[in-house]
């Protein structure tokens, strides 16, 4: 099942969840950053206008020896700046070893109406190789 959610236009809803695995979280105005959070196993598509930001979240816990890694064509520079920030542990929780938080990346679109980028993130230990992912996410940025 897939969700398609409109960013291009302003959204009076603060927060909103959706079962799929989607939780959106809406600036009133268009222009603003908006954030959304992936869980494993999800698909989302997202309408991004050119110059808008999205702040992607995904819950990891790199304790276990797993991260998240983008794993999305060569050419995703072309239509996409993608920024990963360090991991964060969730708020309200001590600095202690073993604490899950969110591994986030901000993305800009720098793409013209009509073109599409699908990214792929996988969660995986970074050394082992030809394993699969334990678990994914898929988002489709649609300009």
């Amino acid at each position: 099942m897939k969700l398609r959610i409109n960013l291009s236009k302003p959204l009076v809803l603060v927060t909103t969840i959706f079962s799929i695995g989607v939780n959106l979280v809406s600036p009133v105005m268009a222009n603003e950053l908006r954030v959304i959070e992936l869980y494993k196993d999800s698909q989302a598509i997202v309408d991004l206008s050119k110059g808008q930001q999205l702040r992607i979240k995904i819950l990891s816990n790199p304790s276990t020896g797993y991260r998240w890694e983008l794993k999305s064509p060569n050419d995703l520079s072309k239509c996409l700046k993608v920024k990963e920030k360090p991991y964060k542990q969730s708020n309200g929780t001590p600095n202690r070893v073993g604490t899950a938080g969110y591994q986030i990346w901000t993305i800009k679109s720098k793409c013209e109406e009509g073109s599409s980028e699908l990214l792929r993130f996988e969660y995986i230990r970074v050394w082992e190789a030809n394993v699969s992912p334990t678990s994914y996410a898929e988002l489709l940025i649609k300009n």
